[in-house]
């Protein structure tokens, strides 16, 4: 089932405010609520950035999210991130649905053994901007036994921002999906897109028909202007307008 993503949940009352919200929109998707995990945090730095949450107080907020799509979105810079996300695994697994590789070319290999270590876990493949706008050198980095491996993702997602609130390129992105989906190991693949989406922009993407058949997800335009919270104005007006575009 796609999902429309809100990422970015730090706080109770956020998840609270979502809930009751959501009731207001039945469509056929899911509601992914994502959480940004850093690798610096497991070793104890905390994140500069007010949208990273607090590992202290995950595990409440994962549970108070039960019943939507909990996901962590998680980005590391150092080679052992492969242990990072078993200690995470290891931590929450139980109370999350997916994860999201927010990572610079990760290992096909560990994504297979994550996958087999844990069934159930969704795994989001964050394909990053060169590779939206040169498709072609998805192919020079993963063979076509990685490319298989890959394949056991449950989607790719498009993001033009990682979280920077610029927005993708639409024709970029529909070339982009044209390419993976000729590539046999890729053809099951879901999709999604990313990149400074509110609910003033998610109408460029969604009166394409294709990009509407995607998931999305939405995080840096739906901040307070100090950046500590979501702005629960902003988020009423991007679960609106999705609802309203996607019923037509």
């Amino acid at each position: 089932m796609p999902y429309i993503g809100l990422t970015g949940i730090t706080e109770v009352g956020e998840i609270q405010f979502i809930s009751e919200l959501w009731k207001s929109f039945p469509l056929n998707r899911s509601l992914m609520l994502g959480f940004l995990v850093s690798g610096k945090q497991l070793l104890s730095i905390t994140h500069e950035n007010p949208r990273y949450v607090n590992l202290r107080e995950l595990s409440s907020l994962l549970k108070k999210a039960r019943g939507f799509f909990r996901v962590l979105h998680f980005n590391s810079q150092v080679p052992e991130y492969p242990h990072q996300i078993e200690q995470l695994l290891a931590k929450f697994g139980s109370e999350i649905e997916g994860i999201q590789l927010n990572l610079n070319n990760p290992s096909p290999i560990f994504i297979e053994q994550m996958i087999n270590m844990q069934l159930s876990l969704e795994i989001i493949f964050q394909v990053r901007q060169r590779y939206v706008e040169y498709p072609t050198l998805f192919l020079e980095q993963y063979n076509s036994q990685e490319l298989a491996q890959l394949g056991k993702c449950k989607y790719f997602l498009f993001d033009a921002s990682q979280g920077k609130g610029i927005k993708g390129n639409i024709p970029q992105i529909l070339a982009s999906y044209q390419f993976f989906q000729s590539l046999p190991q890729l053809s099951r693949m879901n999709y999604a897109f990313a990149g400074g989406l509110s609910g003033g922009t998610l109408g460029e993407y969604l009166q394409n028909q294709t990009l509407k058949t995607f998931s999305f997800d939405a995080e840096s335009q739906l901040r307070t202007k100090d950046n500590l919270r979501l702005d629960y104005l902003k988020v009423k007006d991007y679960l609106f307008n999705a609802y309203s575009l996607l019923k037509e």
